[in-house]
């Protein structure tokens, strides 16, 4: 709905609230246009947030590489990002971590690390 200042506002009420506790933002960027990534980082910024997060698990679509480095660009240089969903073998990670992932939301993190092939009972 674009109403910034809300969002805003709400962020910082929970970051007040929430004291010195790290906080994450999750985007849900699966729904959200790259106009509306970029501007809940900035808000997430403004608002001191500690993480911001692609998705949840249970949108349409996990992480994007595309959304990932514009939530590094833009929020990277004081928080986390954190890639999530769709990380399903070790050359993706490896991709989400060059385009900026300080974290990664994965399911089979044994498997990447071990280099095993990815299954497809993916929810992505």
């Amino acid at each position: 709905s674009k109403k910034y200042d809300a969002v805003l506002q709400e962020f910082k009420a929970i970051k007040q609230a929430a004291g010195d506790k790290v906080l994450k933002v999750i985007l849900e960027t699966c729904y959200l246009s790259l106009e509306e990534i970029a501007a809940a980082c900035i808000l997430a910024k403004i608002a001191e947030i500690g993480f911001v997060k692609t998705s949840t698990g249970f949108g349409t679509d996990g992480a994007d590489t595309i959304d990932v480095s514009l939530m590094h660009r833009l929020f990277g240089d004081v928080g986390e990002v954190k890639a999530s969903g769709g990380i399903r073998t070790f050359e993706d990670a490896l991709l989400f971590l060059r385009m900026g992932a300080t974290r990664l939301g994965c399911s089979r993190g044994v498997s990447i690390i071990k280099g095993q092939p990815a299954n497809n009972n993916s929810s992505y």
